[in-house]
C-alpha cells in the first residue's frame, strides 16, 4: 500500500567496525510501518565480522562496499545508489524507535512542495543516561503531528542530528552532499545549506534512540573532546561557506551571531595554548556579530580581565541558554 504522502523513501546507514551494533540498526528500520522502499547499508572499509553479519538479511538490504573514507563519503555514496525521492539517515549504532517511518509519511503528506528536510526528537543515552534533545534544547513542537518552519537556520545550527532526519534528495545532491573533507560538523553544514533553500518540517515525536555505547573509540563526536580547537576550525569552515550564500538578512544575522560566538571561543582557546593568533580571532569575533554593542562587551572583557573575562561571558551566554 502507497504511503498517504506518495514519496519514497531510502534508509541510508553508513557503517564502519560495528558488527556488534549495526544488526540492532537494521532491524529496527526492517521492523517500521510503512516500510522503507530502500534500505541502504555503506560498509566505510570495516575489518571486523560487520560483512557476514550483512550477509545474513540477504535481499532485504542493499550493502555497499568502499574504502574507508569517512562518514560523510559514505553517506553521499548512499544517497547516490538510491532511487528513492527522500532519504532518511540512520548511524550505525543508533536505534529508530517504532513509529518513525510513520511520522515522517504522515507529516510530509502535508507539507509544502518547498519542504526540503524532516526532523524530530530524540533520546539520547548512554551509562545511566537518558534525557530528551529537544528538552536539553528548550525546543517544544507538537507531538503526532509536524509543524513546518520556512526559515529554521536558527534552529539547525545548534545540531541537528542524521539519525532523526530525511532530506529530499534532489535538492542535497544540487548542494553537493555532506562535505567529505570535514570529519566533523559535515551534518550540520549540509542541513544548514538546506535551512537556507527551503522549510524543514519539526515534530515533537521521539523518532529515535541515539546510543553512546561502552568502549566505542570510533564516535567522530570524540574530535571535539580530544581537539576542541581543531573542530572549531570546521565549524569556522562551515560557517563561512554559509555566509557565502545568498542570504535573506535574518539568516546572514543569525549565521553571523554563531560565527562570532565560534571565533570568540576559539580566542581564547588560541590564548591558552599561548598563539598570538588570538587578538586577531577576538576582533573578527566583533566583526561578524549582528549586535556590535553586544559583540564590544564581550571583546572589551576578554582584553580587560583576560581569561576570566572569556570564562564569564561564556557563563552568561549558558545562563541565557538554560532559560530558554
Amino acid at each position: 500500500m502507497q504511503p498517504e504522502s506518495g514519496v519514497t523513501v531510502a534508509v541510508i546507514i553508513p557503517t564502519y567496525n560495528r558488527a556488534h551494533c549495526v544488526g540492532d540498526a537494521i532491524d529496527s528500520v526492517l521492523n517500521q510501518d510503512p516500510p522503507a522502499d530502500e534500505v541502504i547499508i555503506v560498509d566505510d572499509g570495516s575489518t571486523d565480522d560487520t560483512a557476514t553479519v550483512l550477509a545474513a538479511y540477504g535481499d532485504r538490504i542493499k550493502v555497499l562496499r568502499q574504502k574507508n573514507a569517512g562518514v560523510a563519503a559514505a553517506r553521499n555514496a548512499g544517497i547516490k545508489l538510491a532511487d528513492s525521492s527522500w532519504a532518511a539517515f540512520l548511524d550505525s549504532d543508533d536505534l529508530w524507535l517504532p513509529g518513525r517511518m510513520a511520522s515522517l509519511h504522515r507529516d510530509l503528506a502535508v507539507a509544502g512542495q518547498n519542504t526540503v528536510a524532516h526532523t524530530g526528537d530524540m533520546r539520547l543515552t548512554g551509562d545511566g543516561y537518558s534525557k530528551r534533545l529537544f528538552e536539553l534544547r528548550n525546543l517544544s513542537f507538537d507531538e503526532a503531528s509536524g509543524t513546518q518552519i520556512p526559515d529554521a537556520v536558527g534552529l539547525i545550527l545548534p545540531g541537528i542530528f542524521p539519525s532523526v532526519t530525511a532530506v529530499r534528495i534532489e535538492e542535497t545532491l544540487a548542494l553537493g552532499g555532506f562535505s567529505e573533507d570535514m570529519p566533523v560538523h559535515e551534518d550540520t553544514s549540509l542541513f544548514s545549506k538546506l535551512a537556507i533553500k527551503g522549510a524543514w518540517v519539526f515534530t515533537g515525536d521521539v523518532l529515535a534512540q541515539v546510543r553512546r555505547l561502552a568502549g566505542d573509540q570510533d564516535a567522530l563526536i570524540n574530535l571535539y573532546d580530544e581537539n576542541r580547537l581543531k573542530a572549531l576550525s570546521y565549524i569556522e569552515q562551515s560557517l563561512m561557506e554559509l555566509l557565502a550564500m545568498d542570504l535573506t538578512p535574518s539568516q546572514r544575522d543569525v549565521i553571523g551571531k554563531s560565527f562570532s560566538g565560534v571565533l570568540f571561543e576559539k580566542s581564547y582557546l588560541e590564548r591558552l595554548s599561548g598563539s598570538k593568533n588570538w587578538i586577531k580571532s577576538l576582533f573578527a569575533s566583533l566583526k561578524y556579530h549582528p549586535n556590535r554593542l553586544t559583540s564590544s562587551i564581550k571583546v572589551l572583557a576578554a582584553l580587560v580581565l583576560g581569561t576570566y573575562g572569556y570564562r564569564l561571558v561564556f557563563k552568561q551566554r549558558d545562563k541565557f541558554k538554560r532559560s530558554g
